[in-house]
């Protein structure tokens, strides 16, 4: 099992989610499968963004190393 590590940024960001009150549990479940190592669903890999954001998606996974 991995540790994780929660950066400021990290921090700052779900302080911002749960503010908005966006679902926290589905951002957990991806952390805690991250954590434990097991692959992730079809639907949280990591993807090519479609429409006016599409050039901006190499940049994101770049950032956040995926």
């Amino acid at each position: 099992m991995k540790q994780v590590r929660y950066l400021g940024s990290f921090r700052k960001d779900y302080k911002r989610i749960k503010r908005r009150n966006y679902n926290i549990e589905k951002l957990e479940a991806v952390v805690d499968l991250l954590r434990r190592g097991e692959p992730l669903s079809v639907a949280n890999r990591p993807h090519l963004l479609q429409g006016d954001g599409k050039d901006i998606g190499s940049v994101i996974s770049d950032q956040t190393g995926f």
